[in-house]
């Protein structure tokens, strides 16, 4: 997917003949503040094996 961005990130300036990025952000950023917000993180982030169907334990190499 990160190839296919900068592919298509090269492809829009060269069309549009201009320099510098096409996306100003790669990703929502949103600070967690209540106790709530960093449990539920946190369980999205441990249980997303589950929902995903990968192994929880990702190989070291």
């Amino acid at each position: 997917m990160r190839g296919l961005a900068i592919r298509l990130a090269r492809a829009i300036n060269r069309g549009l003949t201009r320099r510098g990025p096409v996306w100003k952000e790669r990703y929502h950023a949103h600070a967690l503040t209540r106790p709530r917000e960093v449990r539920n993180a946190l369980l999205y982030v441990l249980m997303n094996h589950r929902k995903h169907g990968a192994s929880p334990i990702a190989p070291s190499c």
